[in-house]
């Protein structure tokens, strides 16, 4: 049985970077198409879990099949339609100043079809955002704010262009060679040393590891080394830059400070002294 809900956002709660419009549940979606030449005023997810539909928009045509969800944009014409009895989603309305910067850092630029994986994560999401608005709590605002934005991280892990796959599931194949910077961080790391772990050749690796985290695997593992290095430098104030840098896999201070400043937008010894070392 559907069961859903629509908040009265009052104008406190729309000051808020994200707020939750409203949520449904086991949504049957058999009756005539949802046609909208002006589109809808918020953003949309719209998950499938059962039968298949179909969805319109920005001049294609595509399936929505379990597994899969629409995400729309506001205000950008479509139409949906179930091409199976019964077609069953769940759908999450949301919208607040700063949600179509996260959308566009999640990958969801745009209204289409995207795949879902551990759907089941985000319709626990979606049940509980469902929860609260039913509840009319005075506070249920600023709890749903905070779930929108726990949503759209969610999103970032899960969902997936159709002919994708999700991040998630990237940096699980990865694991390996993350699991190998962590060991080996302190000493000399090829990228055949990671590509072996994960048993692919190095070019390959090189494509996958850019593909899952935007980075190619020496600037991750420079900044898994600085991150180390913040810490050694608090844990064991006596070392000197030197000793810390050699710690974290960097024979040369000169580089290791570069690299530092680099990332951190500051010298090392500034950090220190920020932390009241050195």
């Amino acid at each position: 049985m559907s069961t859903f809900s629509f908040s009265v956002v009052s104008e406190s709660e729309r000051r808020l970077p994200f707020y939750l419009v409203g949520a449904g549940c086991d949504f049957d979606q058999d009756l005539d198409p949802h046609t909208r030449p002006v589109g809808y005023p918020y953003f949309q997810w719209i998950q499938c879990y059962e039968g298949e539909g179909v969805l319109r928009v920005n001049g294609t045509e595509e399936s929505v099949p379990p597994h899969y969800a629409m995400f729309l944009h506001p205000k950008v014409p479509h139409e949906y339609f179930p091409r199976t009895r019964p077609w069953r989603v769940h759908w999450f309305t949301f919208a607040g100043a700063g949600v179509a910067d996260v959308v566009n850092l999640v990958g969801l630029e745009e209204s289409g079809v995207y795949g879902v994986g551990n759907g089941e994560i985000l319709t626990d999401r979606i049940r509980y955002g469902l929860k609260r608005l039913i509840s009319k709590d005075p506070l249920h605002g600023i709890e749903c704010s905070a779930l929108v934005y726990d949503f759209l991280i969610d999103l970032m892990k899960y969902a997936h262009p159709r002919h994708d796959e999700p991040v998630e599931q990237k940096y699980e194949r990865l694991k390996p060679a993350f699991e190998y910077i962590s060991a080996h961080y302190d000493r000399v790391v090829q990228v055949e040393d990671l590509s072996q772990r994960v048993g692919v050749t190095p070019q390959h690796f090189c494509r996958l590891f850019k593909n899952a985290t935007g980075r190619r695997p020496f600037e991750y593992l420079n900044s898994y080394r600085i991150a180390r290095s913040k810490d050694l430098m608090i844990q064991k104030p006596d070392l000197t830059l030197s000793q810390v840098g050699r710690a974290c896999g960097y024979d040369s201070l000169n580089y290791f400070s570069t690299v530092f400043r680099r990332f951190e937008g500051m010298s090392a010894t500034h950090y220190r002294k920020l932390h009241g070392v050195g």
